[in-house]
Order: C-alpha cells, then structure tokens, then sequence
C-alpha cells in the first residue's frame, strides 16, 4: 500500500476551492428510462465512494489516501457521515453538544478532507439524527421499552448485534426527540448552507435509529413498550376508533379504554389463532399495535425528509435507507425490525428521491457463485420513479470482514464479487456506493491497483450505460407482498417456516434459472404493463383482499401466461381468515386441508417425471433438460400449519407430500391461463427453470450460474467455470469460455465482451 502516513491540515478554514466552487443544484428525474442522478442539470454516473466505520473522518492519514485513490479514477460523487449522536464511537463524533450548540466545524473538516484531493467533488452528507449520549440520559422516558426479557438470546445461533446504544436507545415514537432534533436539522442546513463548503452539498441521506437504517434497536427483543411509544399508541387508537365503545368492540374487551390501553405483550403477540396466522377478528389489539408501530417510523421518516425539503435553499436529493425485503427474517414480526413494511407510504412521498440499502445478506446472495441481488424489490422502486442506490458493503480479502460477512480469499475472487455486486446495479437502471469498512490504520478494503483498475472500468461502463436508453427485458414477473406480515406469526414463536423460503429461497433460486427476472410488490401489480410476461410467480400473497383477487382474475389469469401460486394465496383478506374454499377459488383448483405433523417435504417421483408432467400441460420439451436436473425432494425447516394439498381430479399431479397420496404439486390448463400450485415454496433452479421453459420463457443459459440482463446488457457470474453458450433475444448464439470464480459482462443484443 502507498504510503499513507501525513495526513492532512484542515483546521484553518475553508480551502480556496470550496469559497470558489458554484453551488451545487441537483434532482432525481428520468433520462434514459431510469430514475437518475442530476448534477446542475446533467445526468451523471451513479456512482460513489463513501467512508464508514473506524475510517469515516476524511482527514485522518488512511481514509484520505483511499477518498484520493477513487478520485484518481474518476469518481467525482462521494458520501461522508455526519452524526448528532455518534453513538458508534461513544460520542467521539458528535456534532450536536451539550451546550447545544453545533459543531460546524469538524462538519466542514469533513468536507474539505474530500474536497483537498477532488477540488470539483460532489457530496452527499449522511445526516444521522438520533440524539448524543447526554440527551439520552436526560430524558430517560424518550428510551425503548422492550416487551421480551433482554436475557432471552436471540432467535439465531448468533451474536445480537443489534444493540449499539442499549437501553438509552431513542424511541421513535419520542415527540421530544422529534421536537428537539427536528430544530437542530434545520439550524445544521441553515449553516451547512452559508458555509463555503455547502456549495459541494449534492444531497442529504437522512439516517435514524439503529445503523440510520429506521430499525428499532435490540429488534430481537420486541420493542417498543416504553413511555413514548404507549403514549403515541394511545394516540393512535384515538385518531382511529375515537370513542370508548368503538375500541372496545374492535378488541372485543369491555374494560380497555382509549385513556388505558397499552401496547401488547408477548403472550399476545406470539398467540396465532390458526398455525401461522392470526385471526383479524380476534386479535385486533396485535395487529393495530403493529400497524401503529410501522407508521410511528414511516411518520419520522417522512417528517425528516420534508425538513430537508423545505429548509435547503436550493433543489437537492434525499435520500433513505427502506424498502427493504430481502434477507430480513426479523421483518416477519412486523415491529422487530422497526420499520419497512408501510413502503407504499415512503414511495408516495415528493420528499424522497432515492431509497438505499445494502444488497442481500443471504449466504446464497453474498457468496462466490450467489445473486448479489438487491435487498429490495426493486420494480416497484422504479414504478415510483424512484432511485435506488445500492450499498457494496462486501469486503475484499483486504483486512477483516465484519461479522458474518461472505470474505473474498484472493484478488481474483475479490474482482468477481466487485463485478457481480455491480452487475445488478447494471443490469436494473440502479446506483450504487462503495462503501468502505477499512479499519482506521489498516487501509481500504479496495486499496491495490488490480481493484482500483477494475472499479475504474465499471464507472466507465456504468457512465456509458447511462448515456443508452434502458428497460427490462424480463418475461418472468416475481409478485411479493408486504402487508401480509401483519397477519403472520413471529419469527420467535417458530410458527412460521414458509415465508423465507418463499421470498429468500424463490428469489436466488430464479436468477440461477438463466431467464430475465423482475420482481414487484403487490400493490404496484396494477402498475405494471403485463403483456411481456409469460409467467408470473405469487411468492408470498397469502393475503389478498376481493378487489385484488379480481384484478389478478380479470387481468393476470389471461392470454395463455402461466401463474405459479405458492402455499396459502389469499388465505386471509386483512379482515377475516378465508378458509381453503377462498383458495381454490383462487389457484381454479380444488385445494384441501392436510396435516402433516413434521416438516413437510415433497417428493417427485423418479426424480425428472416432474418435467413429463409439465409437457403433458405444455407441450414437447422446448429444450433439453440442463444437467442440474434432478430434484427428487424439498422440504421444509419445521412443521407448516395450516398445510394445504391438492384435491382435484383434473389436476396433472407433479409432487407429493412424502409418505402420502396428497398432491403437493400440480398443474392444471384453464380457460386463458395455467395455474401450477404448490403447497410449499419452490426454490430449485431447475425446476423453476422447467416452468419457465414450457411457458415460452427465454432461457439466455440453463447452466445454473447467476445471469442479470436488461435491454443493453448481460452479465454472468459463475462458481465452476467452463465453456457456456448464450442465447441471445434475437436468435444469435454465442460461446464463451468463463475462468472459475468469475463475472464476465456482454453487450445483450451482439454478444462481444464490455468490460474485459
């Protein structure tokens, strides 16, 4: 590594550059059909470097040298952290002091560590908003209440990381801390914005509670019984139900009032009324605590957003981390994780530009050969005319990854994972930023030639792909909904081991298909043009109301398109559990209930006749069957209840439910469209790959490895290696020789090599 001992003097002002640097205008809007970045007035590459952990503080000798090595490759875009609270490095870096005044000056230091070495450098400050120390202790009743013991470890056989600030955590339902932190955002833009270092500000990520990614602290522990929250809880049910007798009957509890009603406790909220699910009818009190608690977070997001919005002087971007989906067993409580199920109100909102977050933490997504998927569902962000920016927190095999994180052995392996992170953001319209765990005095994670050289040609490529009108090319549509987890047992009773499966498992199965995949949220369906989609795959809609359950009918289930239903779809509407009729009438087959004591596992018999099956619906194979075809079995972590079998004698049966004669899995041609049911969640590539086939799917490749593709571009990222033929949309072939470990990208509609 270059020698990175002087460090530099930032103490006495502003640099001559920043005093003469013009003010910075910016925007989110559409160029090129994608959501893009504009800087006064031009879209630019959405690319950033960013600075984290022991080695955020731009001046210090280590991440200076590594801000400067991005910005001799050409980065122009770059993100610090600015904290009111830091309580990362117990209050080292907090700006808002117990005086109360601001610490502007080490923000500005902050700045001009970048602006030293890239005198034109755009900035996007992380605005953490969460109180010091010293107000936490001051107002001790604005904490957390948590409803589990905290001895209790958490649900996985791993460290709980989620406490960073303990029992003096903030609640975010604290209208003090709101109050009190809302003045100081608006007196920090106020000054940010006289300062001569302000006119670098490209846009504001707005961060709070744990990590700044809107999560409830210690989420393993079922936040949030403190004052603050039953406080804005009771408020919630007055806005709600405004009279006594009102709540009462929602609850079905003659002696709870308005004035007296608290927030559930653990017996409540791990009580399901029927296996997995609860019952709307009678456990009203969980599900509006629930529906309060994700909007307590929702509601300071939106509050703090719009605070920005309207007190910078000029158009800029802002930004949060949300949306998130993918990788997140916490979410299925729906309060652990403090936020992310009330999306359709973030994507509302004119005050959010972009949404952010790091990719998938799934072993099958972060590993040599896995997805590197977002961890949102990404269609529905670009429905919204949103960006999202992708977080490449993935360490090189440079220093010590942190806990849990899949580590790159060799420069080789480190390239690959670089490039295949990438390739989703490619490949999806996105952005992205490095962001760069180094240990203070250890070095980036990115910092030798070989890696700067790679990342250097994947700006430059991503700077062309910019400037080239984009779209998705996929023919399989993914549908996932979020509102179901507010009728879905909690991870910690155990009750439920479906719904991880059906999202985590499907998803990384799909993209070893080797077809082009979207995925959407439920509530964007109708947003969606379907005409180019010959299969569409219901992962986890075990909740659909009636008008949802028409649309899919009157518009979904036609023109020969191939729908794919997973486990329980439409088993409850929100208000009332449906029953196994509902459902038949949904997948249009009979369906039946089973028990199945165990986890349930599905057997096809004699390993491929699944594919025999299939033709007997379909027609001839349109291709033959990849060598990975060979599932004779899956199953399940842990009993399902309530389970569900096929029950109808027009149904070609594909699967069963091991040791039974219940079909499991099965196919049935109807009037306009296929249905294929199965009553536990799908998440073999092959076989997926055999349902896409028959339905007419293009399949670029069947070897199993990784494919991301849009109009413009295909990239693929494999394990083993070897030779591969792609076939492209227009019918030409091409064959390519992929080194093990690899991600190699190709122009989508010729074939040659982009980015050797």
């Amino acid at each position: 590594m270059p020698s990175v001992a002087s460090g530099i003097a930032l103490k006495d002002g502003a640099s001559p550059a920043a005093e003469l640097f013009p003010a910075v205008t910016s925007r989110v809007a559409p160029y090129q059909g994608r959501p893009a970045i504009h800087i006064n007035g031009k879209a630019a590459t959405p690319m950033i470097y960013a600075l984290t952990g022991g080695a955020q503080d731009t001046w210090e000798p280590v991440p200076h040298h590594n801000v400067e090595n991005f910005a001799k490759i050409g980065f122009k875009l770059f993100q610090i952290d600015v904290w009111f609270g830091d309580v990362y490095n117990h209050g080292s870096d907090d700006i808002w002091k117990q005086d109360d005044s601001l610490d502007m000056e080490k923000v500005g230091k902050h700045i001009r560590g970048v602006t030293s070495v890239c005198p034109d450098a755009v900035i996007f400050i992380r605005i953490h908003v969460d109180p010091p120390h010293w107000w936490s202790e001051k107002y001790p009743e604005e904490a957390v209440g948590y409803t589990a013991p905290l001895t209790v470890r958490p649900l996985r056989d791993e460290q709980d990381n989620s406490d960073v600030n303990g029992e003096m955590a903030v609640s975010g339902a604290s209208v003090r801390w709101r109050d009190d932190a809302s003045k100081k955002l608006v007196e920090f833009l106020r000054d940010l914005s006289a300062m001569p270092e302000g006119n670098h500000i490209a846009g504001f990520h707005v961060a709070g509670l744990l990590y700044g990614e809107w999560h409830y602290q210690r989420f393993w522990y079922e936040p949030d019984s403190g004052p603050a929250m039953t406080h804005r809880f009771r408020k919630w049910l007055q806005a709600k139900y405004k009279t006594d007798r009102a709540l009462q009957a929602a609850w079905r509890d003659s002696k709870v009032t308005l004035d007296t009603a608290t927030v559930p406790a653990m017996e409540e909220r791990t009580y399901t009324a029927d296996g997995m699910f609860r019952d709307p009818q009678t456990q009203r009190w969980v599900l509006d605590y629930y529906h309060c608690h994700q909007e307590t977070v929702a509601d300071d997001i939106l509050h703090f957003t719009h605070l920005v919005r309207t007190s910078w002087p000029r158009p800029t971007i802002i930004g949060i981390f949300y949306a998130y989906f993918f990788s997140m067993v916490e979410m299925s409580s729906a309060s652990i994780a403090g936020g992310d199920l009330e999306v359709q109100k973030i994507l509302d909102s004119p005050d959010i530009d972009y949404l952010a977050g790091p990719f998938s933490y799934t072993d099958d997504a972060r590993k040599m050969g896995g997805t590197g998927e977002f961890r949102c569902v990404y269609e529905s962000i670009r429905l919204h005319q949103k960006l999202w920016l992708s977080e490449t927190d993935q360490t090189s095999n440079l220093g010590i990854p942190p806990p849990g994180a899949q580590y790159a052995q060799t420069d080789a392996k480190t390239i690959a994972l670089n490039r295949r992170n990438f390739a989703y953001v490619l490949t999806h319209g996105a952005g992205m930023w490095w962001y760069d765990f180094g240990p203070k005095g250890g070095g980036g994670w990115w910092d030798r030639p070989e890696f700067l050289a790679d990342i250097e040609r994947m700006r430059r490529l991503d700077g062309e792909a910019t400037q080239k009108p984009e779209q998705s090319v996929g023919d399989v549509l993914i549908v996932y909904d979020t509102n179901v987890f507010y009728q879905l047992a909690i991870q910690r009773s155990r009750k439920d081991p479906i719904s991880f499966t059906a999202i985590d498992g499907l998803s990384n199965a799909a993209y070893h298909t080797g077809a082009a995949i979207d995925q959407v949220l439920l509530a964007d369906l109708p947003r969606l043009d379907l005409d180019r989609y010959k299969v569409i795959v219901f992962a986890n809609t075990f909740l659909l109301t009636d008008q949802r359950e028409q649309f899919i009918k009157n518009k979904v289930a036609k023109s020969g398109r191939t729908l794919v239903w997973i486990y329980a779809p439409g088993y409850t509407d929100g208000e009332n559990l449906r029953g196994v009729e509902r459902l038949s009438g949904i997948v249009g087959m009979g369906l039946k209930k089973v028990d199945f004591p165990s986890a349930p596992q599905v057997v096809v018999p004699g390993g491929n006749n699944y594919l025999q099956g299939l033709s007997l619906q379909f027609g001839p194979l349109v291709a033959s069957p990849s060598p990975d075809l060979g599932l004779d079995l899956w199953d399940m972590a842990g009993p399902v209840q309530p389970l569900f079998a096929i029950s109808d004698p027009s149904v070609t049966a594909l699967g069963f439910y091991a040791e039974t004669k219940d079909i499991s899995f099965g196919v049935k041609k109807l009037s306009d469209s296929t249905s294929i049911y199965c009553g536990i969640p799908i998440h073999d590539p092959a076989l997926l790959r055999a349902i896409f086939q028959q339905s007419g799917v293009h399949i670029y490749n069947d070897s199993g490895d990784v494919l991301e593709v849009d109009s413009n571009y295909l990239a693929i990222h494999t394990l083993s290696g070897g030779e591969r033929r792609l076939l492209l949309r227009g019918g030409k072939s091409v064959d390519v020789h992929l080194l093990p470990n690899s991600t190699e990208f190709y122009d989508a509609v010729e074939g040659h090599a982009v980015l050797s």
